[in-house]
């Protein structure tokens, strides 16, 4: 089980000696939501975001997929559904 938070970067480290702590640029993702669903269709919700993010082309909207920098982040909640931010980076629109 895995929770986090986001601090202002001048957060006093100290107060979180216990914790493990991750800094994570700042860069665009792209989001993929399923609304509250019946908790015995979890298994189908996490699939259907992975195969909307297969299809999502990215470049469209001068995006590219940007694994290498940030990390892919969940989140399941009872009240927003079942989020997945898949991180993104901008790129040059094509030359016509």
């Amino acid at each position: 089980l895995c929770f986090g938070v986001e601090l202002e970067s001048n957060y006093p480290v100290e107060l979180l000696k216990d914790f493990e702590i991750f800094h994570i640029p700042e860069v665009p993702y792209v989001v993929f939501n399923c609304p509250p669903y019946a908790k015995e269709n979890h298994g189908s919700v996490i699939h259907s975001i992975w195969e909307a993010q297969k299809a999502y082309q990215p470049e469209k909207h001068q995006l590219e997929w940007n694994y290498g920098e940030a990390p892919i982040i969940e989140s399941d909640n009872n009240e927003l559904g079942y989020t997945m931010w898949f991180p993104a980076k901008k790129i040059a629109p094509p030359i016509s």
